[in-house]
């Protein structure tokens, strides 16, 4: 059993092109690599969503994600992190600018996600393809 969570997590870009070398440097990376072969690419952004998911700190698969995530805030790129557990209270959200990014205020990054009670995703993922098919497709 355990305890599960919804999580979502978008990184925006100012280019497909910064996209396309993130990405790449991020497949390097063993754990890394794996983690994106859950993300999806929609125009230019990276994005990770699952609806029902045990999302603990110490899961080696959860590291990964967070580390795409922080990688791309050091990287400057504005950035989405939204996790709502089963207890209604029990949320957690980071938005960030990123200084490749026109806004300020709120954060660039608050636009990618929202949250009632559930996630919705204020991008069209319609058109995603997995960052696997998306480097393929060069």
């Amino acid at each position: 059993m355990g305890y599960y969570s919804q999580v979502s997590i978008a990184i925006e870009f100012p280019s497909t092109q910064h996209l396309k070398e993130f990405v790449a440097v991020q497949r390097t990376i063993p754990d890394r690599n794996l983690a994106l072969e859950r993300w999806q690419v929609v125009d230019k952004v990276l994005f990770y969503t699952n609806e029902c998911t045990k999302w603990y700190d110490d899961f080696p698969e959860v590291q990964a994600h967070m580390a795409v995530l922080k990688e791309a805030n050091d990287q400057g790129f504005a950035t989405s992190f939204l996790r709502l557990g089963e207890e209604y209270d029990d949320t957690e959200q980071e938005f960030t600018t990123g200084e490749h990014s026109d806004y300020t205020d709120p954060p660039s990054g608050y636009y990618l996600l929202s949250a009632q009670r559930h996630i919705e995703l204020e991008f069209s993922s319609a058109r995603a393809t997995s960052v696997k098919d998306f480097i393929q497709g060069e």
